[in-house]
């Protein structure tokens, strides 16, 4: 007796300790985490700040060049010279030495405005990769928020599958105690025990993918944040009712892949001015001030030290290269052309893909009020047929078929749940407007 009251006491506490344990994980935790580990969005901010170090003046050519050199040179060198009017010359070890140095400036004046334009384009590459970072974002926050309301679901099928066993448990008690009074037979308490084993199996396994699917959105976050003991948060508030007009005009400013196209019409069109560059002269200034200075041991120049400034202009204008500049011109503009049609064509996908969605989006609340409803009916028949069971009115399978019409209308309306606040997702994320809220 008192080794079971031990028991007890142990279980009770080991119990209390796991639901003190439990932490309630909203989507909203789980996205801020993501936003932080995500290996993704890691990368892709690094990438954006590459983008931003190229989009400099010093970088597009804009600022001066200045270069500091020097030289020093030793040497020892024997020496025999014979001349015809002078006594010869002989030496074993004649040091010479050099030694200088010059600070030089260039600057680039005028180049076919290259160098402004070449700048205009790191900036508009700069703005492509911040699109790029706000697009990794929305896609990993996709499926951060897919993950997550996964979790949810089997969280709450977990809960059916407890609620069923729970329904077949009791019928395997009532069977086992009928039987006891003649008022069952052997073969009852064995389809029974079948249906108590299977439902017990599932419920496992239901706890099993439930582990699963916290892994999974660990590995979305990037870091082990979320324990087995925690929970998802299981209400699923419904937002009001969009307007797809205003929907549409909001993904005409703020969707990603339209922004993206826009940019590239803005870079094709540097790449014509940058190409167009070829056709004017190039005026390079430059300036240096120099000092060198040598000494000899022997010879006729004993010393020699000279220091000044330099400056001049160069100008260079091609007249001829094979009409490599008209070829480069002509491909820049088709392929600004292209960047021109692939904006055409991208307005028109974002406002099909957003009618596509919407309607998902329609389709998934007027299912949700029927399955509700089903899920209703279904409860009420399981009841009847419970306590029809309990007089003898109804069979063990007539309860088996009860139990699983309830748990598919259950799992039905979850389904829809979920997929209704899915395109309600989606739908935010092509009209722009997922990052904002």
């Amino acid at each position: 007796m008192k080794i079971r009251t031990i028991i007890i006491f142990f279980s009770l506490f080991i119990f209390y300790g796991q639901i003190s344990a439990q932490r309630t994980v909203t989507l909203e935790q789980v996205i801020d985490l993501a936003a932080q580990h995500n290996f993704g969005l890691r990368i892709a901010t690094n990438n954006r700040q590459v983008a931003q170090n190229n989009a400099t003046w010093g970088n597009a050519g804009l600022l001066p060049r200045l270069d500091l050199n020097g030289n020093y040179n030793y040497g020892e060198n024997s020496t025999k010279a014979e001349y015809a009017a002078i006594p010869p010359i002989e030496t074993d070890a004649a040091w010479s030495r050099t030694y200088g140095g010059n600070i030089g400036a260039s600057y680039v004046l005028f180049d076919g405005f290259r160098g402004q334009n070449t700048l205009k384009k790191a900036q508009s590459n700069f703005r492509l990769s911040d699109l790029a970072y706000r697009q990794e974002f929305e896609n990993t926050m996709v499926n951060v928020i897919a993950a997550y309301y996964e979790w949810v679901r089997l969280q709450e099928d977990e809960k059916i599958a407890a609620e069923r066993f729970a329904i077949t448990k009791e019928q395997l008690r009532q069977t086992e105690g009928r039987q006891r009074y003649g008022q069952a037979t052997e073969a009852n308490r064995l389809t029974a025990l079948t249906a108590y084993n299977t439902d017990s199996t599932a419920l496992v396994r239901s706890r099993l993918t439930i582990r699963k699917a916290i892994l999974n959105l660990n590995t979305l976050i990037g870091k082990k944040e979320i324990n087995n003991e925690d929970i998802a948060q299981t209400e699923l508030a419904l937002r009001p009712d969009f307007d797809f007009e205003k929907l549409l005009e909001k993904a005409q400013q703020n969707n990603i892949t339209l922004l993206q196209a826009l940019n590239n019409i803005s870079v094709a069109d540097y790449d014509v001015k940058l190409a167009r560059a070829a056709r004017f002269p190039r005026i390079n200034l430059s300036a240096s001030y120099a000092l060198n200075d040598q000494a000899n041991e022997l010879g006729f120049l004993l010393s020699n030290q000279n220091q000044g400034w330099d400056a001049g202009a160069t100008a260079t204008y091609n007249i001829y290269n094979g009409n490599q500049a008209a070829t480069r011109i002509k491909n820049a503009k088709l392929a600004l052309e292209n960047q021109e049609i692939a904006l055409e064509q991208t307005r028109f996908l974002v406002e099909q893909n957003l009618l596509n969605t919407w309607l998902d989006y329609e389709n998934n609340k007027t299912l949700l009020a029927i399955s509700e409803n089903n899920v209703v009916i279904a409860k009420q028949s399981l009841d009847r047929t419970l306590r029809a069971n309990r007089t003898g009115q109804a069979s063990d399978l007539e309860v088996r078929d009860a139990q699983r019409v309830y748990t598919q209308a259950q799992n039905a309306l979850l389904t829809t749940q979920l997929n209704v606040k899915l395109s309600e997702y989606e739908v935010l994320r092509i009209a722009g407007l997922l990052v904002e809220e």
